[in-house]
């Protein structure tokens, strides 16, 4: 992308993509915060984090420009949303995959380069009918988008269907993990979406995505938090089967958790947690004990906490409005 329309030659920059409650995503140089531009309209709003295929990143790509895919969230019905594809370089639309059965998507998807592939989520319409889960090609010309898969969640009940969060992969990228409304937590195998197992957790609504961590062996560990507390499930890729955790719950925690942020290496593994009592919460990985805890404010909701491994900081945000930056703890 040309950062800089008044210089000649090509000015690259670092790119920020954001969508917004007016239904637009909008590119901001990195550096600056300048505007590059904005979408059309391509809905009522669009609440996830866009996706971005980088062109270099897939020989097989066809495009010669970063594609950015987003999700709408139009509640006026369960049946009018749509997955878009923009050019990285101008906003404009590429593909736009409007299948007629696509309820609300809340959150961002989950890109895969080697298949180029990406994993949306959404609500599953008005009686729990539809699919929940969207597998679509990022590297189709076809202006109607690709389908690859699309899954409905039958084991479940039609109400625990539904997903807001954001989908993840483990680090195999061999199965991908979805928490429900209904505190289901979700597996389905990336190269065969017919296979989907599930388990769990109680009568919870869900809080956040879940983190997924591989083990020694062929176990994924997967980390998420619900309004019961936060939780760890063990997940083995030979017999498709879940194994209990730990379960912290809010009683323990003190309130109601945001989603869990995982320290990487360097640092010691550790997973933190905002509580809706106004505290920064340390977990220990193995049992979910709270470690160390750090007030940020005791009148506010802490949310969900980022981490700066660079720097040992880090940040999170509360109901006041101000964001909160802390030492590694």
């Amino acid at each position: 992308m040309d950062c800089d329309a008044v210089t000649p030659g090509q000015q690259p920059c670092d790119v920020a993509y954001a969508g917004s409650a007016d239904g637009r995503v909008y590119a901001f140089n990195a550096a600056t915060g300048a505007q590059l531009w904005q979408s059309p309209v391509l809905g009522s709003a669009i609440l996830g984090t866009p996706v971005v295929q980088l062109a270099t990143f897939s020989a097989s790509y066809p495009h010669a420009f970063d594609l950015v895919i987003v999700g709408t969230r139009n509640t006026a019905d369960t049946t009018n949303n749509a997955i878009y594809g923009l050019n990285g370089n101008t906003g404009a639309i590429v593909w736009t995959f409007a299948p007629g059965n696509l309820d609300i998507i809340s959150s961002g998807g989950a890109l895969d380069y080697l298949t180029n592939s990406v994993w949306f989520a959404s609500r599953a319409g008005a009686l729990g009918t539809q699919p929940s889960l969207w597998k679509l090609s990022t590297s189709t010309t076809n202006p109607a988008g690709s389908l690859i898969s699309s899954v409905i969640l039958n084991a479940l009940p039609a109400a625990n269907r539904h997903i807001d969060a954001a989908v993840d992969f483990d680090q195999q990228v061999a199965y991908l993990f979805a928490v429900t409304t209904g505190g289901d937590l979700v597996a389905v195998e990336h190269a065969n979406p017919n296979n989907v197992f599930s388990t769990n957790v109680g009568a919870f609504s869900w809080m956040g995505f879940p983190t997924v961590l591989s083990s020694p062996g062929s176990n994924d560990d997967i980390y998420f938090s619900t309004s019961g507390g936060v939780h760890k499930r063990t997940f083995n890729r030979l017999t498709q089967t879940f194994a209990p955790g730990w379960d912290t719950t809010a009683a323990t925690l003190g309130g109601t958790p945001s989603t869990p942020v995982f320290a990487y290496a360097p640092l010691p593994p550790f997973l933190y947690v905002g509580v809706s009592d106004g505290r920064l919460k340390k977990l220990d990985l193995s049992t979910g004990a709270i470690v160390l805890t750090r007030t940020v404010n005791l009148s506010a909701t802490v949310g969900d906490p980022s981490l700066d491994v660079i720097s040992s900081k880090l940040y999170v945000g509360d109901t006041s409005g101000r964001i909160y930056s802390f030492d590694i703890f």
